[in-house]
């Protein structure tokens, strides 16, 4: 029987309790990160080359705006591109 007190307690939590909450700071990185994702589905990372890329930008950082309430810069935008894309291959592309 204490065995299967072991197996149901783990690290002093119980098999049935929730798991950790997270940080609300990385909460939103994740819900950042999927709205990004999300964007990229009307405005693909392959036509941020060429001479449209700078509108390609802006609507990601306006579906980000909409999304969150707050503005988002283009390096901020940039920055969340790099964690998925190469982009300096990107630019190389050109």
């Amino acid at each position: 029987m204490e065995g299967r007190d072991e197996e149901k307690e783990q690290d002093g939590l119980s098999v049935h309790s929730q798991a950790p909450t997270s940080s609300a700071s990385s909460l939103t990185k994740v819900e950042l990160e999927l709205r990004l994702l999300e964007a990229l589905e009307i405005y693909p990372v392959a036509k941020l080359q060429g001479m449209h890329r700078h509108f390609v930008l802006y609507g990601l950082m306006d579906f980000l705006r909409r999304s969150f309430g707050r503005d988002f810069s283009s390096d901020e935008v940039l920055q969340l591109l790099d964690c998925f894309y190469n982009l300096e291959m990107l630019v190389l592309v050109i």
